[in-house]
């Protein structure tokens, strides 16, 4: 976990990862990855769209290996990022996409997660969730 704290800081001076120049100090988007982490069922399959630099997914996908995780951005500086940060730490079931939501396949997750992108409701819609799939969206803090 510390290994992509101090690659998010570095490459967040140079590009703009997050809204916050630092790591996030209050930990928040860590939190949500723990959260993540206890919740989601073993062998899963887990989109985390507008992944920006790489929360909750990166550290979700530290957590839980056994999970099949797919990191959706669509901007090619983060994709560089996160494409570093997963070959670097090895997340041999993370695969990055330079994709928007829309352009992903109809019901092949198991669960989705986004923090800055649609509403559970809108992702239904979006048919982007397997039948009897989660969303989990952080609510405001």
């Amino acid at each position: 976990m510390l290994g992509f704290g101090r690659r998010l800081i570095e490459w967040n001076a140079r590009v703009n990862l997050t809204a916050r120049s630092r790591w996030p100090s209050d930990g928040e988007h860590v939190v949500d990855s723990f959260a993540m982490a206890s919740l989601v069922p073993p062998g899963s399959s887990v989109v985390d769209v507008g992944a920006g630099g790489g929360l909750p997914g990166i550290p979700f996908s530290i957590l839980r290996p056994d999970a099949r995780l797919v990191v959706v951005e669509p901007r090619a500086k983060r994709i560089a990022f996160l494409r570093t940060v997963v070959r670097e730490l090895q997340l041999a079931s993370t695969e990055v996409l330079r994709e928007r939501a829309d352009a992903l396949d109809r019901g092949g997750f198991d669960v989705a997660a986004s923090r800055a992108t649609f509403s559970a409701e809108e992702w239904q819609w979006l048919g982007r969730i397997s039948l009897g799939g989660e969303a989990m969206i952080p609510g405001p803090r």
